[in-house]
Formats: structure tokens, sequence, C-alpha cells
């Protein structure tokens, strides 16, 4: 998923008593231009030296920016409980296995609401 299909889903995320976070391998002035142009609410953070993206392991080879990946954490602990990590700049995972994941990590549906449908893969 997308930045702004994070945004667009950002209840389905919430319901189940998650946060989000996004770290950009650009400079804080452009991950924050992002953030505004894309009127997210959750924080994007910039990681210019790669140095969170390189401990995650998703520094693309041969270029000095992050594979698009994405991380379900453990509460309480920070422990990894599931990633997709893509196999090219397009390669994004779909929310129903981010939602499964984040309720097996004892995240909680609480009222069902319908989530935007992921677009299609370009």
């Amino acid at each position: 998923m997308q930045l702004g299909q994070l945004q667009k889903n950002l209840t389905e995320f919430e319901r189940r008593g998650a946060k989000l976070w996004a770290v950009s391998a650009d400079p804080i002035e452009e991950a924050e231009r992002l953030g505004k142009k894309l009127e997210l609410t959750f924080p994007i953070g910039a990681d210019p030296e790669l140095k969170l993206i390189r401990q995650f392991g998703v520094e693309m080879e041969g270029r000095e920016i992050a594979i698009p990946s994405m991380f379900v954490l453990e509460r309480g602990t920070g422990r990894i409980v599931w990633r997709y990590i893509g196999e090219t700049m397009f390669d994004r995972p779909k929310l129903t296995p981010i939602l499964s994941a984040i309720e097996q990590a004892g995240g909680e549906a609480r009222t069902p609401v319908p989530p935007a449908s992921d677009p299609p893969h370009p």
C-alpha cells in the first residue's frame, strides 16, 4: 500500500489498536512536504542516512532508498511479527494481509467498517 492508501484506511488500523509510522529516505523537508501533500495524519520520519532502513535490511541494492516494505511490531516488545518486503519499487502489500497480521499480533477489530479497496497493481 502506498502512503495515500494507508491514510485512506487509517480507521481500519486504528480499530485494531495499531499505530502507523512511515520512514522515508528523503531529507526531513521533503518527507514533511510529502506528508502535507498527501494529508497524512500519521508521522512520517526522515532517514536520509539510511540508518533505520539498513537496520531493517530494506536498503535497495545500488541505490540510497528503501525497498517498499511494511512491518508489524508487537506492542510492548517491538518484536517484528510480520513483514512484507517488496521485490520491486511497485510491489506493495495488500490491505487484508496487513490487517490479519495486526489481528494476529493482538490487535482486535472493533466496529466493522468496510475498508477502501486496494488499488490495482501497476
